[in-house]
């Protein structure tokens, strides 16, 4: 049997993905599955690091010339269209998984932006995996206790967002204030009285962001809470507003599945792919703007 390895892309929230999928398919095929860090491993990025290695257990780096070779050409058929095949001991699989036993290792990339991978299984192990990571009886989270019905978590997800250039070319979409706006119209057809917004945000967003003036805002700030505190703090509101970022789509997905919350979701993901809408949890309100 194969030696089936998961490779690790980008934050917290592909992790989870990457982690959900692996998690899918090892029930799937009935098989074990270990993790690859190679990416994570050379990443200067200030968020692409692993913060919940109790989730994955064994990992490995995979970083030899065989395998970076074996990739380079199963990626090259992949984009054509072709099954990839093993190359020098390596056989590289993109965002999907075929069983098989051959005396090969397995590579698995992917983002995994699916529905099939959204299991109640998987939410429940990342929500353990959570606690495990977190001191809920520091004082700093004493903030729970004044979370009611008329208080929203929001993620507004800008910073990389506006920085992640390829060949000057922006790759993520930017939400306009518009869909938070429209979010908190929703909200208001629900819920009366003043609401408070929970704020997660790597950037600085005033009041004047908001038509809505009959609102509080509580920043939830980058230098008290870590990001898997930060993700669990958001993970604990009964009403979601989540970014085109899977880092607060797993937290709503764990607020849905614990509270039952209400979450609303961009009705545009992607920047080149605006109507691949497979991303998003088919439980979530998803609204244009």
């Amino acid at each position: 049997m194969s030696n089936i390895y998961f490779r690790l892309n980008g934050g917290l929230g592909n992790q989870l993905s990457q982690f959900s999928a692996a998690l899918f398919y090892s029930k799937k095929f009935n098989i074990e599955v270990k993790y690859d860090d190679y990416y994570i491993s050379k990443s200067s990025k200030k968020h692409e690091v692993i913060s919940l290695p109790n989730l994955f257990g064994q990992i490995v780096t995979f970083s030899c010339f065989k395998s970076k070779f074996s990739r380079l050409i199963n990626r090259i058929l992949y984009k054509l269209g072709l099954n990839t095949i093993p190359i020098l001991g390596f056989h590289f699989f993109f965002e999907d998984l075929k069983c098989i036993n051959l005396n090969t290792t397995v590579i698995v990339e992917g983002f995994w932006q699916n529905n099939m991978i959204y299991t109640d299984e998987a939410i429940k192990i990342i929500n353990n995996c959570i606690l495990e990571k977190i001191d809920i009886t520091n004082s700093k989270f004493n903030i729970l206790k004044k979370i009611n019905q008329n208080n929203i978590a929001m993620h507004v997800r800008r910073g990389d967002y506006l920085t992640n250039k390829h060949f000057l070319i922006r790759q993520q979409y930017v939400l306009p204030a518009e869909y938070y706006n429209n979010s908190i119209k929703e909200v208001r057809n629900k819920y009366t009285g003043k609401i408070t917004i929970f704020l997660f945000s790597d950037d600085i967003i005033s009041l004047d962001f908001f038509d809505d003036k009959n609102i509080d805002i509580v920043v939830v700030n980058n230098n008290v809470f870590n990001d898997i505190e930060a993700f669990y703090l958001y993970s604990r509101f009964c009403v979601c507003i989540i970014a085109n970022s899977t880092f607060s789509m797993w937290g709503a997905l764990i607020a849905k599945h614990l509270f039952g919350s209400a979450v609303y979701a961009p009705y545009i993901w992607h920047k080149n792919k605006p109507w691949d809408l497979d991303i998003i949890p088919k439980q979530f309100i998803v609204l244009k703007f």
